[in-house]
Order: C-alpha cells, then structure tokens, then sequence
C-alpha cells in the first residue's frame, strides 16, 4: 500500500480496500469511501489535496499528452455546453456568446502554448 499515515482505510462491502477523506468521517455518518486506486492518480478526490499530497505521492509530473488531452476534453465540454446554449433567436445574445467563445478559445490557446514552452 502506498503511504497513507494521515488517511483512514475502511474495509467496505466486497472486502476491498478504500480511504476516507479525513474531513468526511467529522461531517458524515457514512462517508464516501474512494477505491484505493484513486490514490495518487493525479486528481484531487478530497476537498484537502491529502490523498494528491506530495509528501505521500512523490512529486507529480504529468507528460505533454496528458495536458493536451486534459485541456481537449476541456475544452470540447465548454464548447458541447455552448453549442446547448445557441439554440434560440436572440441575435444579441448569439453575438455575446460569440465574443465569449473567441475569449475562452484565446485562453486554450495560451494554456497550449505554456505547456508546449514548459516541455520542450
């Protein structure tokens, strides 16, 4: 098992290991139990970071696929959410979304390009 000193292990249902988020066990009577897999996978589960904290996980270092795809997916939901929001008439309000969808992809934009400066 990979270092957990500050997280509690519960055994639940079919007999296999999970963790509690500390802040859990104070406000739940049952509190969700995460599959130990989530364990330094690289995203926050609990609220607190404790179960990404480097002092248990070693430093995280993500590969330049992994950001492209994190920031693609991302990014395709932003635009599925918009896509959603233009089913109407309003010309005005279509010109607003327009001009929020150039920001937003600006942004992507810059984030891609730091990520590129940062691993190459």
């Amino acid at each position: 098992k990979k270092g957990a000193d500050n997280l509690e292990l519960v055994k639940r249902g079919n007999n296999s290991d999970c963790f509690v988020c500390p802040y859990a066990q104070e406000y739940f009577t049952d509190p969700p139990c995460y599959p130990y897999s989530y364990f330094c996978d690289g995203y926050k589960d609990c609220p607190s970071g404790i179960d990404e904290a480097e002092v248990h996980c070693g430093e995280f270092i993500r590969d330049l696929d992994e950001v492209v795809d994190d920031i693609a997916y991302n990014a395709g939901e932003i635009l599925e959410y918009i896509g959603r929001q233009l089913i109407t008439d309003d010309y005005e309000f279509l010109e607003d979304v327009y001009e929020e969808t150039r920001d937003a992809a600006e942004k992507i934009n810059d984030v891609i390009e730091e990520a590129m400066e940062e691993f190459n």
